[in-house]
């Protein structure tokens, strides 16, 4: 199968899965339905990629191809790639939710501050060699930045438009939900590599994408009949406005590349490949950048309070970010790398 032999090629790949995963904010503004049927685009979008990657590039180059490394390992590493994928599901479904009520921006913020933090306060626990004074300033910073956030969203949209307080009480609690989902599953990625014979980056992808369509299907139904704005809708709904799905299926295929070029940096030799903490960090950053691309979004313009306690949330995230690496960590929190120490 293809993998990363260069630095530069490892250093492209994490720009380029950042950048596509903060793209993933601006199809959620541009899809013309409602976020439960975008979801549904969403994880069909990001599987079809997996699938075409493990099957394409996955069997190409020298070595073990993608389908024989699925064969050949122990049938324990396949579920937590499975487990992986359906929680992150489920903290997307909430993020999204999030979105649908107060905005691409806040969402992003509020959800991948407190992710961030859950996953800094896990690497404490996991790795005693972690820099634990930098690890829990950094994970106050990011829960910080995810409650300048929720001010934010408490605060007007528009001059005179005060949220209600059960929108505001559903935002807070999709945000906090989502963030605990969203900071857990980067852990599978260090314990799928861990044996000898592990998953390597296609069928990881492909593993950790289908476990999120599948599971994606049960959520949208939960939310599709007890929803969180409007009134429920059938499933029909889903194959009856073909026009639709561009944005949630475009979305999702910039999600999935974006995986697949996270983990391939796991595959990449260890001089300058990334560890699981490393591919969690980029994916916060790329948090960081999809929130900067919503303020940057003419329908996120919105009140100056409101704009200023965004990027006082995002001026916190890239602080987090660069306290755990130093000046390098201040350059990886903005473009969504960090050194892995």
């Amino acid at each position: 199968m293809l993998l990363l032999h260069s630095p530069s090629a490892a250093v492209a790949a994490v720009l380029i899965a950042v950048l596509t995963w903060a793209l993933c904010g601006i199809t959620f503004k541009a899809s013309r339905c409602r976020f439960e049927i975008y979801a549904w685009d969403f994880f069909t979008g990001a599987a079809l990629i997996a699938v075409l990657a493990f099957f394409t590039v996955g069997t190409q180059g020298q070595g073990v191809t993608a389908p024989e490394n699925l064969a050949i390992v122990e049938m324990d590493l396949l579920g937590p790639p499975l487990l992986a994928g359906a929680v992150t599901a489920l903290g997307l479904y909430f993020a999204m939710a999030l979105a649908s009520i107060a905005g691409v921006a806040p969402a992003l913020l509020a959800t991948g501050g407190i992710a961030c933090s859950v996953h800094l306060l896990e690497s404490l626990w996991t790795a005693p060699r972690v820099d634990s004074n930098a690890a829990h300033a950094a994970a106050l910073l990011a829960l910080a930045a995810a409650g300048l956030a929720f001010v934010a969203i408490a605060s007007p949209r528009a001059e005179g438009v005060q949220p209600s307080g059960r929108r505001t009480a559903l935002s807070v609690t999709f945000g906090i939900a989502g963030g605990l989902f969203l900071g857990l599953p980067f852990r599978v990625m260090g314990v799928a590599h861990s044996d000898e014979i592990g998953l390597q980056a296609y069928p990881l992808a492909l593993l950790i994408t289908l476990g999120a369509f599948g599971s994606a299907i049960i959520y949208g139904l939960f939310f599709i009949n007890l929803p969180v704005r409007h009134e429920p809708i059938a499933v029909a709904r889903f194959f009856r406005a073909p026009g639709q799905h561009a944005a949630g299926l475009a979305g999702g295929a910039l999600w999935g590349l974006g995986l697949v070029l996270l983990l391939l940096t796991l595959d990449a030799p260890p001089d300058h490949g990334l560890s699981a903490h490393g591919a969690a960090i980029a994916a916060y950053g790329s948090a960081v950048l999809g929130a900067g691309f919503g303020l940057l979004y003419r329908a996120e313009r919105q009140t100056r309070l409101r704009v200023a306690l965004l990027c006082a949330s995002i001026g916190a995230f890239v602080a987090a970010l660069g306290l755990r690496g130093g000046a390098l960590g201040l350059l990886g929190g903005m473009l969504g790398i960090m050194p892995d120490g």
